[in-house]
């Protein structure tokens, strides 16, 4: 579903990726994990043309190659990006940040039928539907901006550190809706910092050091494996 060979990027003189290689399958649910500096974030800034991918990169999308795509084109391929920090529009409600989600669309049909999607598998917003974004606790935050992102119905959703300022128990919470996201036939990267929660959760993990990726494979295996806590997250 998505492949990504040889993948260097980065920020202008900036060389972050080196050399990445990667391949994903539908309804997969990965976790990206990693020191800081490590070139996490930079892979989904890469897929979704935020970073500078440079020539001899590819990456495929359904067999379609991305490199160079405008974000809206993006967007039309079924791809999501939830950038870190919880972005909404604090100065409307939870519905008119969610209808943002479908500025492209024009059949009202169609939108009211992705609000009710989200709605569905987010009650919390329907019932604070017309709260101000302002206004919202963190975790309805982050369910606003990932619910934003649903709107679009992706076939590829990224997010990046949806866990950040959450409790433990949010935290549990959000990654076992990511987890049924996936389910649901999304491929979903996830970069994540409270590593070894996440890989609870993910089907597969990609562990990334330098700009390289050092391990990669089933979550489950990973979190057993022991160069995982020495090398890359400082764990015993």
């Amino acid at each position: 579903m998505l492949f990504i060979k040889n993948l260097n990027s980065g920020y202008e003189e900036l060389h972050v990726l080196k050399d990445v290689n990667l391949e994903f399958k539908n309804s997969e649910f990965i976790s990206v994990v990693g020191p800081n500096g490590s070139g996490k974030t930079t892979i989904l800034k890469s897929i979704f043309n935020i970073a500078k991918v440079y020539q001899g990169s590819k990456i495929t999308f359904f067999g379609k190659e991305l490199v160079e795509l405008k974000v809206h084109e993006l967007i039309l391929q079924g791809i999501a990006y939830v950038p870190q920090g919880r972005i909404n529009f604090s100065d409307l409600n939870i519905e008119q940040n969610l209808l943002l989600g479908n500025y492209h669309i024009k059949d009202k049909k169609t939108i009211q039928e992705n609000l009710q999607t989200v709605y569905d598998f987010f009650p919390e917003l329907h019932k604070f539907r017309h709260k101000l974004a302002f206004a919202l606790s963190g975790g309805q935050q982050q369910m606003l901006a990932i619910g934003r992102a649903l709107m679009l119905q992706p076939k590829l959703l990224l997010l990046d550190e949806p866990s950040l300022g959450l409790s433990p128990k949010l935290t549990q919470e959000l990654f076992a809706k990511i987890k049924e996201i996936s389910r649901k036939g999304t491929l979903v990267l996830m970069v994540e910092q409270q590593a070894k929660k996440a890989m609870e959760y993910t089907d597969k993990t990609v562990v990334m050091e330098s700009g390289q990726v050092r391990l990669f494979g089933k979550s489950k295996d990973l979190l057993k494996d022991k160069r995982l806590g020495k090398v890359f997250l400082g764990g015993k």
